[in-house]
C-alpha cells in the first residue's frame, strides 16, 4: 500500500495526521487527535517530538499547554524542542504559559545559539498586549538578562502603557538594560518620553547615548526637529550618525556629505545598507564604496521603508 511506501505506518505522527484529515468533520476526533500528539511528546525520538508540537501548534488546542510547557521547562530536552515548544504556546495563545516564557528568558543555552529564549520572546510578543501586566512585572526582575529581554519585547508590542516602566529602565544599572529600554520608547514613540530621553542623554554615553539619540529621531515633535537639525548645522558627527535615519527621511538639501562622513568614522553594515536603498544616488554610491572598503557585502533591496525625502 501507498502508506507502506512512505513508511506512515512506521511514523505516529505521520499516522495521526492521516487519520485526522479523515475525520475533520467528526468533533470527537479532535480530542482524540490531540490526545494522540501528546503521547508522542514523550516519543525518544526528537524530530518525532518536534512533528507532534508543530502539528499540535496549528490545531491550538488548550489540552496541549501542560505538556507543551513541560518540555520548555525541562532542561535536558532537546534545545529545538524547547525551541519549538516556546513558538506553539505563542501560537496556542493561552496565558497560563506567559509566566514561564518569561522565565525561560535567561536559558543558558548548550550551544552558542540562544534558541530557546529567542523563541520565547517572539512568543510573548505573540501575546501582545494581554501579556503586558506581566511583563512590565518582570521589568524588576533581579536578573538583568530577563529586564533586557522584556525591554525588547515591550518594544516590539508597542503598546503606550508600557512607557513609564520603561523609563524607570532607562535608568537601571545595566546598560544592555538602558540600551533596549531607550531603543523600545523610540518603536513605542509616544512623546511624552521626550523630556526624559533628553534628560537621559546629557548623563548616559557609549551606546546607550547612541540609542537615546536614536529613540528621539523616531518620535515627531518640534523640539526633536529643533534639537537635531542643530546638530546638523553644527556637523555633530555623534548626533547625525545616531540619528541618521531621521536626516535621510528629511531629505535635507546639501546634507549628503556629513551622512557620508558619518557612515565612514561609525558605519556599520545596516547603516550602509539603509544608504544603499533609500533612493539618493549619493548615499548609495557612498554604501557601495563603505561595503568594499570594509569587505562587506550589501545588496538593493526593492522595497525600503526607510525613503530620502519622505517626510517632506
Amino acid at each position: 500500500m501507498i502508506y507502506h511506501r512512505f513508511g506512515i505506518w512506521q511514523n505516529p505522527v505521520k499516522m495521526t495526521i492521516l487519520i485526522s484529515s479523515l475525520c475533520l468533520f467528526c468533533a470527537g476526533c479532535t480530542e482524540f487527535k490531540v490526545r494522540s500528539l501528546i503521547k508522542e511528546l514523550k516519543d525518544e525520538d526528537p524530530k518525532v517530538r518536534k512533528e507532534a508540537a508543530k502539528v499540535l501548534g496549528e490545531m491550538k488546542n488548550p489540552l496541549a499547554v501542560k505538556p507543551l510547557l513541560e518540555i520548555l521547562l525541562n532542561k535536558e530536552e532537546n534545545e529545538s524542542v524547547r525551541g519549538l515548544a516556546a513558538r506553539v504556546l505563542g501560537e496556542i495563545g493561552d496565558p497560563r504559559a506567559i509566566f514561564h516564557l518569561v522565565a525561560v528568558l535567561n536559558d543558558k543555552p548548550k550551544a552558542r545559539v540562544q534558541y530557546v529564549s529567542n523563541e520565547a520572546e517572539e512568543a510573548l510578543i505573540k501575546f501582545g498586549p494581554p501579556a503586558l501586566d506581566l511583563l512590565i512585572f518582570a521589568l524588576d526582575h533581579e536578573d538583568p538578562l530577563i529586564r533586557s529581554s522584556i525591554a525588547r519585547i515591550l518594544g516590539r508590542i508597542k503598546d503606550s502603557r508600557a512607557v513609564e516602566p520603561l523609563l524607570v529602565a532607562l535608568k537601571d544599572k545595566v546598560w544592555l538594560v538602558k540600551t533596549n529600554a531607550a531603543r523600545a520608547l523610540g518603536e513605542i514613540r509616544d512623546p511624552i518620553c521626550i523630556e526624559p530621553l533628553i534628560t537621559a542623554l546629557n548623563v548616559e554615553t557609549g551606546i546607550v547615548r547612541k540609542e537615546i539619540l536614536s529613540a528621539l529621531s523616531n518620535i515627531e515633535n518640534p523640539q526633536v526637529d529643533e534639537l537635531l537639525m542643530k546638530a546638523l548645522k553644527g556637523k555633530n558627527i555623534e548626533y547625525i550618525y545616531a540619528a541618521y535615519s531621521y536626516f535621510i527621511r528629511k531629505g535635507i538639501e546639501n546634507s549628503e556629505s556629513i551622512l557620508v562622513q558619518a557612515l565612514n568614522e561609525h558605519g556599520t553594515q545596516w547603516m550602509a545598507q539603509d544608504f544603499l536603498d533609500c533612493g539618493n544616488r549619493q548615499l548609495a554610491k557612498a554604501a557601495s564604496d563603505w561595503a568594499l572598503k570594509n569587505r562587506k557585502q550589501i545588496w538593493p533591496h526593492a522595497e525600503s521603508k526607510l525613503q530620502w525625502g519622505s517626510d517632506q
